[in-house]
């Protein structure tokens, strides 16, 4: 490492044992999301009832075609540059400019495309979505450097309030031009408004500038990591989009809208939930690859607590679709409800997804995340293809199936050759599986759910009844209480962890 590397603030390492700092950056992050899940909530049951299905199915259409594009813009440098053990200035450099470069002929490409997507679905007015859609490729271009800074310095709590605050500003925008009358375009505004805000934030906190471009030397090491990682992504798009595609092109928008409005609302919820502890754990067990036996001490915790705090809200929502959706969307997405349900059966298997690519990604083997992705995403078109006949329904089901078909193997498959085994994930897995499936059997025999006149105000207490009752058999199994005591004791002690 060079000298100017190591003095860098982006190589750093922070002082502070690894567990607690990232038990304290999953905290700190698990509170801002508290928050922005009221923000989220509000956001969504305000924005679907200025709307209709059919504004939110035309924004998906575009989106089904243009956000396959998305891992491109960045070719993966930002990941790459987050794993890389030493980071000089001018691989940073080269992260910067090359991606850029990337985003920027991605975002032409969309533009000059745009006709072709409003012909592929015979709506015209796609063209001026897509082509306006397309500047999120060029900000996620922009945003790459800056954010791989941020991560490697483990600053989740400034990540955290990026992400709140551009929530916030978005929200606040899609809200004011729905308002409005503005109908799509809201939905569009909330998209490019979200990015920017991020992108902006990440700039303003990474204290970091660009210099000149690196030499092709610096960025061939960094395009070899990202290249498998970028097509994986890639793959994974394909695989997420292809069901919106195909409802999109058979049935009609308003379909599409309440499909998407049903897809959206679990992805939202899971990604809010997981989504942070991914963050922590990824950059967390790529310190521990020398150190086999603390890697799979951290993965298990990892996945512990990942469970525990995403597994009762998807259990739920799989619990009382109808009050879900009434309850957040209004009585206008009644339609949503039945895709809503089967969708949120899958749930479970989809959220396991991601601790599979923790270990690969922690241990530097996108090669092995692009190889399954192939089997994957043949998987999921050939079942799509095959449910297309029974409509939207007929789709949800098989996005249900064929999650649960594929997690052995993937898993399997995943935890080759890296120091985590099923044991592993089991152990993580077992407490908050268990107190799922004690909650679950007390919440369906007993008539535990609250009614009131307001739909809103019944899912908000009875989510919370259901939660008293999870956290309560959790506590109550085997060690759980000395778990909780433990985190709580690593999180909040007075040894000195710096941002």
């Amino acid at each position: 490492m060079s000298a100017r590397a190591s003095r860098s603030p982006r190589n750093r390492d922070p002082a502070g044992n690894l567990k607690q700092r990232s038990l304290r950056g999953g905290a700190i992050v698990l509170a801002a999301e508290g928050v922005r899940a009221v923000v989220v909530v509000g956001y969504l049951g305000t924005i679907a009832r200025l709307l209709t299905p059919a504004d939110f199915g035309v924004v998906a259409m575009s989106m089904a075609v243009l956000w396959v594009l998305v891992p491109l813009s960045t070719m993966g440098l930002s990941v790459a540059a987050v794993q890389t053990p030493d980071l000089t200035d001018e691989a940073l450099n080269a992260v910067f400019w090359a991606s850029l470069a990337f985003a920027s002929v991605l975002a032409l490409a969309a533009v000059l495309a745009a006709p072709l997507v409003g012909l592929l679905y015979r709506r015209p007015e796609l063209v001026a979505i897509t082509r306006v859609l397309s500047v999120v490729l060029l900000i996620n271009g922009l945003a790459a450097a800056p954010s791989a800074i941020l991560r490697r310095q483990l600053r989740f709590g400034v990540l955290s309030g990026l992400e709140f605050g551009s929530l916030v500003i978005s929200a606040g925008a899609a809200l004011l031009a729905a308002a409005a009358g503005l109908g799509h375009w809201s939905l569009v505004l909330h998209e490019l408004t979200l990015h920017a805000s991020i992108m902006a934030g990440a700039w303003v906190f990474c204290g970091w500038r660009p210099g000149a471009p690196g030499g092709a030397a610096v960025l061939g090491p960094l395009l070899d990591y990202g290249r498998p990682l970028t097509a994986f992504r890639v793959l994974e798009s394909v695989r997420a989009q292809f069901d919106r595609f195909l409802v999109g092109m058979t049935v009609s928008p308003a379909a599409l809208g309440s499909y998407t409005a049903a897809s959206n609302l679990l992805l939202r919820i899971m990604r809010r939930m997981i989504g942070p502890v991914s963050g922590v754990a990824v950059s967390s067990l790529a310190r521990l690859q020398e150190a086999p036996r603390e890697f799979c001490d951290h993965y298990r915790l990892s996945v512990l607590w990942a469970m525990t705090l995403s597994l009762p809200v998807v259990s739920f929502v799989a619990l009382e679709p109808d009050l879900v959706v009434v309850g957040l969307l209004g009585a206008q997405w009644t339609d949503a409800i039945p895709i809503f349900w089967i969708l949120a059966l899958g749930s479970p298997a989809v959220l396991l997804r991601p601790a599979t690519n923790w270990v690969l990604q922690a241990i530097g083997r996108p090669d092995r995340q692009l190889r399954w992705a192939w089997v994957e995403v043949f998987t999921y078109l050939a079942a799509f293809l095959l449910a297309v006949r029974w409509g939207v329904l007929g789709i949800a089901a098989a996005s249900t199936v064929v999650a649960y078909v594929t997690l052995v193997p993937r898993t399997v498959y995943s935890f080759r050759h890296s120091p985590v085994g099923a044991r592993d994930l089991l152990t993580g897995i077992w407490r908050p599986v268990g107190a799922i499936l004690l909650s679950g059997t007390a919440w369906v025999s007993l008539p535990l759910a609250v009614q009131t006149a307001s739909p809103t105000v019944s899912l908000g207490l009875s989510i919370l009844a259901f939660l008293a009752i999870y956290g309560s058999c959790w506590l109550l199994l085997p060690g759980g209480r000395r778990e909780a005591r433990d985190a709580l004791r690593s999180t909040f002690s007075r040894g000195q962890v710096r941002e």
